[in-house]
């Protein structure tokens, strides 16, 4: 659903102001942030331990400041003498 809804933006984005496409800009990059967050460092940090999702430490940042995650290739390769 979100991919459909995401090319519905392509003939708007033309007509934004700079305040407005600014802000789309600034989500944009937010989003892209969040996505790669969650795709490289989501089981290091802790944020699934505390349950409730607080204001002061949203997820993504907590796994962001916890660093990379190890990959599968990493350890193979440690595995295999190869590091």
């Amino acid at each position: 659903m979100l991919p459909i809804l995401f090319w519905l933006l392509v003939p708007v984005i033309p007509t934004l102001r700079t305040p407005g496409r600014a802000t789309f800009a600034v989500l944009l990059a937010w989003a892209i942030f969040c996505q790669a967050v969650g795709a490289l460092s989501y089981p290091i940090g802790v944020s699934d331990a505390g349950g409730v999702w607080r204001w002061s430490e949203p997820p993504m940042l907590v796994e962001a400041r916890a660093g990379l995650a190890p990959t599968r290739l990493s350890g193979l390769l440690r595995r295999l003498g190869l590091d």
